[in-house]
């Protein structure tokens, strides 16, 4: 499974990912090996982003974002 951990959406998937491992047929024969990858590899480590103007900036529809965020 590759994912950035600063991305609600890898999140979520993450989050989801158990049990539809449980619900599949062949979930005995499953294995999952975790990668990591940077999705914005120009984002700044040496000071917190902020998230509205990255959204604003990254997402043209940063509204459908917000609940997804706000939900965490």
């Amino acid at each position: 499974m590759w994912s950035d951990i600063m991305c609600p959406f890898c999140y979520l998937g993450h989050s989801l990912f158990p049990q539809a491992i449980t619900d599949s047929p062949r979930a005995d024969r499953i294995s999952v090996r975790h990668r990591s990858f940077l999705l914005m590899p120009d984002l700044p480590v040496d000071h917190p982003t902020n998230l509205e103007s990255l959204m604003r900036e990254r997402a043209s529809r940063s509204n459908r974002c917000r609940p997804v965020v706000e939900s965490w």
